[in-house]
């Protein structure tokens, strides 16, 4: 038996429907004043170089962070939540990438984003196997079929007497 997993983090689901941001300051207002003050922050720093980034001052007010850090709390649980929901009806074991795809599936923007991020490692991974330091075969080829060659250093070539050159 499944026990039903909701978002109760978070008492507003702001950004769904049409009018998602007209009450944005007062909901999130609403949330700051719910949530606790001294619970861990995991996203501090990196939201104070965001806000710096698009034009607040390079110390921002602490309750501003908090306010931020909340709010993309409940935005990732609730989009973790409706993954989950996909990956519960597919019935896999582990939550995966084509899971918050499909959650994504009515924001072009956010998954046209998931796209790049995913072609982007792709080609991480193509880049770790041509030039990394296990042996990879000429020709070999990667999940998705395209051949691989590993290149060779000139550096690296040994003489007949076996020192390098």
């Amino acid at each position: 038996m499944h026990t039903q997993i909701t978002s109760s983090f978070c008492p507003y689901n702001f950004y769904k429907g049409r009018r998602r941001y007209r009450y944005y300051i007062v909901i999130a207002m609403a949330i700051y004043k719910k949530t606790n003050k001294y619970k861990q922050r995991l996203f501090g720093n990196d939201l104070k170089a965001l806000l710096y980034a698009y034009g607040d001052s390079s110390s921002p007010n602490a309750e501003t962070i908090q306010t931020v850090e909340d709010l993309l709390t409940c935005y990732l649980v609730d989009l973790v939540v409706d993954a989950n929901k996909v990956r519960l009806i597919r019935g896999n074991n582990k939550l995966s990438v084509d899971d918050i795809m499909f959650a994504l599936r009515n924001d072009p923007v956010k998954l046209g984003r998931v796209y790049d991020l995913k072609e982007m490692d792709r080609q991480i991974m193509m880049a770790k196997k041509m030039f990394g330091d296990d042996d990879v075969d000429k020709g070999s080829k990667i999940k998705d079929g395209s051949e691989i060659t590993k290149v060779s250093d000139s550096n690296s070539s040994k003489s007949k007497n076996g020192s390098k050159l």
